[in-house]
């Protein structure tokens, strides 16, 4: 529950981000820029609640007892997004490729991350 919470967040992170950009290049649609904003607003409010709904320990609908669940990669979410994004560049223009890059590079940074914390986890782990 935690974890699908924290992608929630993220993904309203990124919305934001767009209606930022898109608000700063000013986009003639106001109704766009309105619709943006009140998706990324959301889609925070709904990830922050899934988030602390998780944090409290409710089980899900039928079950007894709450349990924990792996972690979702939000490196491996952010680096699809960034090729996304990078290929949605060659139709919007060269400053949503510089955008893709650098989000692509914070993806592959994490991505780093995880596997070297994944590799000093299996070395602490004793053999069975």
């Amino acid at each position: 529950m935690i974890a699908g919470g924290k992608a929630v967040v993220l993904w309203a992170g990124y919305l934001a981000i767009l209606w930022a950009a898109e608000w700063a290049f000013g986009v003639p649609d106001v109704e766009t820029v309105a619709l943006l904003g009140a998706a990324s607003l959301l889609c925070a409010a709904t990830g922050a609640w899934t988030w602390w709904r998780g944090r409290r320990g409710v089980a899900p609908e039928g079950d007894a007892d709450a349990r924990l669940e792996p972690d979702l990669s939000a490196a491996t979410a952010w680096t699809a997004v960034a090729l996304a994004t990078l290929m949605l560049s060659l139709v919007f223009g060269p400053w949503l490729a510089f955008t893709g890059a650098g989000m692509l590079a914070l993806g592959v940074g994490g991505l780093v991350r995880e596997r070297r914390a994944m590799r000093a986890t299996r070395r602490r782990e004793p053999s069975a």
